[in-house]
């Protein structure tokens, strides 16, 4: 038990910098609320799915295998597994990176 534990503080460890400029992120979608409530919006939405994901990933990286491993499966049966949950995280990822593109580049109006 003890080095899943390791494993999963060391993972956020590592991630600690994207954790803080999603912190700012939030931040500053917070206080732009009420002049860009759709901006905002869009923001915080795309920061909670990427947060959520960073969750479920960390989760199905590091504990799924060992989870699995322990009920008989076999590397063979986790190699196959283990790209089907990239190619989620992948499009997870990408879902909330067209959120933060849409929240930068549309509804402007022109001045």
């Amino acid at each position: 038990m003890m080095p899943e534990i390791v494993g999963t503080v060391s993972n956020v460890l590592i991630q600690l910098p994207m954790l803080l400029a999603w912190l700012v992120g939030v931040v500053l979608s917070l206080f732009n609320w009420r002049r860009q409530p759709r901006i905002s919006l869009l923001t915080l939405s795309a920061i909670a799915l990427l947060f959520v994901e960073l969750i479920v990933s960390t989760y199905l990286n590091l504990w799924l295998p060992i989870t699995l491993s322990n009920k008989g499966w076999n590397m063979g049966q986790l190699s196959l597994l283990l790209p089907v949950i990239g190619a989620g995280e992948s499009l997870v990822r990408a879902v909330a990176w067209g959120l933060l593109l849409a929240a930068i580049f549309g509804w402007r109006s022109a001045r």
